[in-house]
């Protein structure tokens, strides 16, 4: 039996991603709950949880770039893939999620 490998959701660091959204070439959303997004987020970042992401594909059509991050990159690794079958291909999963953004001393709320 041969498994087949799914290639790594697009992807861009922290910091670049920091540094479009704050030049507003696109925005940073996250995908993680309510309570953990309430506890510390990135600057800039809006939640869309990654259960209620398919509600909002339609109005993430018309951005530029999307940037999507959680704690460690796996949740939103997962909502990237899922952007990218409906279209949203210019979204990519912020590395390493808000633990890499903390690592790198970029601005939490």
């Amino acid at each position: 039996m041969f498994f087949q490998s799914t290639p790594p959701s697009p992807s861009i660091s922290v910091r670049e991603a920091y540094e479009r959204a704050t030049a507003k070439k696109g925005i940073l959303i996250d995908v993680r709950t309510p309570e953990e997004f309430a506890d510390e987020r990135p600057v800039l970042a809006q939640l869309i949880t990654l259960n209620e992401l398919p509600a909002h594909v339609e109005s993430l059509k018309g951005h530029d770039e999307i940037y999507v991050i959680c704690r460690s990159g796996a949740r939103s690794a997962t909502a990237v893939d899922f952007l990218h079958t409906q279209g949203i291909t210019n979204s990519l999963n912020v590395e390493g999620g808000i633990i890499a953004w903390k690592r790198d001393g970029l601005p939490i709320e």
